[in-house]
């Protein structure tokens, strides 16, 4: 269900000639949302102002539910209730809108998700072609640009010691380790090892 408030919902009514509030649409994130409207009724988002502030919320309603910020836009929850407002310029922090999201973000939401993922009104068919789609595309890019980024290579640390500080192959034995990044062991049990600096410092003082 999709509820749109505020000046963006009597220009949803008056352009769509339909109810903005119990909009029997059901999507899991706020980007399935926009391109659900924009699906079912063609040229929502040109409501949207590109430097407009907008307060969108997960939850039956806008006071009980919680809202998103602009990198949770593609995050999916488990509710399928959202609502949308737009917030009048010049309010506070201390008004209570809390989280809110360019105008922007949310026009430009759906750019690897055509057809807005298929999702259709009043229990229509689902798109599947559109949804597979929209899946796909990220996905392919995802897959090129791992082809492109070489693999970094992990040296042998050994080799970056002193020849005669190497540790022996014949009789190991325990190192100490100062290298940053390196993970931090948990030993259960009677072991002999080598220590790992976790955290380090240093104070000078006069004597």
């Amino acid at each position: 269900m999709i509820n749109i408030y505020g000046k963006l919902a009597s220009d949803f009514e008056k352009k769509y000639k339909y109810k903005p509030k119990n909009i029997k649409i059901n999507v899991f994130s706020a980007q399935e949302m926009v391109n659900a409207l924009e699906a079912n009724f063609k040229g929502f988002k040109s409501l949207f102002r590109a430097d407009g502030l907008y307060k969108v919320v997960r939850g039956l309603d806008i006071k009980s539910g919680e809202s998103i910020e602009e990198n949770e836009l593609a995050m999916r929850f488990k509710e399928p209730d959202w609502n949308i407002m737009p917030i009048v310029a010049g309010s506070g922090p201390d008004d209570g809108f809390g989280r809110v999201i360019l105008g922007a973000a949310l026009i430009g939401a759906s750019f690897f998700v055509p057809g807005g993922m298929g999702i259709a009104l009043l229990g229509k068919d689902i798109l599947f072609t559109s949804m597979l789609t929209g899946i796909g595309i990220p996905m392919v890019l995802g897959g090129v640009a791992q082809m492109l980024t070489p693999s970094p290579s992990v040296s042998n640390y050994g080799d970056r010691e002193k020849p005669d500080e190497r540790p022996s192959y014949l009789s190991n034995g325990p190192v100490n380790s100062v290298e940053p990044g390196l993970p931090i062991p948990v030993g259960y049990g009677a072991f002999w090892g080598g220590s790992i600096t976790v955290s380090g410092g240093m104070k000078i003082e006069e004597i």
